[in-house]
């Protein structure tokens, strides 16, 4: 019995150098994350309570990158928050008020576009806003900004620099529409 055992494992080591399995090259590659909240230095002269912003997008954390109509999740680039925790963030920041005062406004927004579209080169940024006085029903105004944002490169870097600047932008116009709407006319 012993010597069967050992034929049998001798075979098996001398078989073993012979043959030989291909698997494929396993390829490692880090994940980034990507973080586009600021903290705004200057403050805004009227309270503005800014809702939590939606956004229906599956992807999450995961940058988007959009190729004619074909959508895709970036595995290994990724959002530190949501973009719609993103965007909340950075009004909030933007909209903090140095004073209390009257009159005071709610915002709110939904978040349409959040992504990298390769064909134009540029990073987009949709979203739909609301804003109404604090104790009002009836909106102030509501109006749709996109913003598209030219990247010298499709990289997970040159986008999010160019998403970072399309957020800022949308802030500033949102901030010059409630001004120019307290302005007496």
């Amino acid at each position: 019995m012993k010597p069967l055992f050992f034929s049998v494992c001798t075979v098996a080591v001398l078989f073993s150098g012979c043959i030989s399995v291909n698997l494929p090259k396993q390829e490692i590659r880090e994940t980034k994350t990507y973080d586009i909240s600021r903290t705004a230095t200057d403050s805004f002269p009227f309270r503005v309570e800014i809702l939590p912003f939606r956004s229906d997008s599956p992807a999450k954390f995961k940058m988007l990158r959009r190729s004619g109509t074909l959508l895709t999740a970036d595995e290994y680039n990724k959002w530190a928050q949501t973009p719609s925790r993103i965007m909340t963030q950075n009004f909030r920041s933007a909209f903090r008020s140095a004073t209390k005062q009257d009159p005071a406004f709610k915002l709110s927004g939904n978040i349409l576009s959040f992504e990298l579209d390769e064909p134009s080169r540029s990073a987009v940024l949709s979203t739909a806003y609301t804003v109404s006085a604090l104790d009002g029903k009836e909106p102030l105004f509501s109006c749709t900004l996109t913003s598209r944002i030219p990247v010298e490169e499709l990289s997970a870097d040159a986008f999010a620099r160019a998403m970072e600047q399309a957020v800022s932008t949308q802030v500033a116009d949102i901030k010059k529409r409630i001004l120019d709407s307290v302005k007496p006319q």
